[in-house]
């Protein structure tokens, strides 16, 4: 990664990255989660519909830590009940 980049501040909490190289842009999308100073950093591809004074963020990836959780509860049905 060459960690060259230009940022725009848009509105409402919303940065457009440039990135020199698609590499980059590509490393920035697929190897999140992302944090900055303890909160989750979103990142997602640039649409040209976008607006940052109405989008609204539907979801989002990221890591949490189950301290202390039995083995035999990490099944799909139980790790979604605790994500809702």
């Amino acid at each position: 990664m060459s960690q060259e980049f230009s940022v725009i501040d848009l509105e409402n909490d919303f940065f457009l990255v440039r990135f020199k190289t698609e590499g980059d842009a590509h490393y920035a999308l697929t190897q999140g989660p992302w944090t900055i100073l303890g909160h989750y950093l979103t990142v997602q591809q640039w649409n040209p519909h976008f607006d940052s004074s109405n989008d609204n963020i539907d979801n989002i990836v990221a890591r949490i830590r189950l301290l202390g959780m039995p083995l035999h509860c990490y099944h799909k049905k139980v790790l979604r009940m605790i994500g809702n």
